[in-house]
């Protein structure tokens, strides 16, 4: 992982933000967390971020309408959508809505940095062809 990546985790569940912010961390990217969907919003408003890492399931919104806001303001923001609902039905509505990667819970780390490194690169190649 680049050491300069800029990430905004997206979940209502402290423990999985903090043990993910902490992998982030001694990896060397910068982690920015939000618990819903405003905070996430605001962060979005205020910071620039490489990549946006979301649950589905919070209160008060899901992860995908998130994906249609964050998609609305930049189309070209990366973002990963991670639940433990996924099947191959769901999986598809989360990429027509936005999604870049859907990863179902539990994952391994490596499994995330793959997605991560890969997604990013998709985007890298797509910039490279509008130039």
């Amino acid at each position: 992982m680049k050491n300069s990546l800029k990430i905004l985790l997206v979940d209502d569940i402290q423990d999985f933000l903090d043990l993910f912010a902490m992998f982030f961390e001694m990896d060397g990217a910068e982690t920015c967390f939000a618990r819903d969907y405003n905070q996430a919003l605001e962060h979005l408003e205020s910071k620039e971020f490489d990549i946006v890492i979301t649950d589905y399931r919070m209160p008060r919104m899901h992860g995908l309408y998130l994906i249609e806001m964050i998609k609305a303001k930049n189309p070209d923001m990366p973002v990963i959508l991670v639940s433990a609902y996924v099947d191959e039905k769901f999986a598809e509505i989360a990429k027509e809505t936005g999604a870049d990667e859907v990863m179902k819970k539990p994952f391994e780390y490596d499994e995330l940095i793959s997605n991560i490194q890969k997604v990013l690169k998709r985007k890298e190649r797509s910039r490279g062809r509008t130039k």
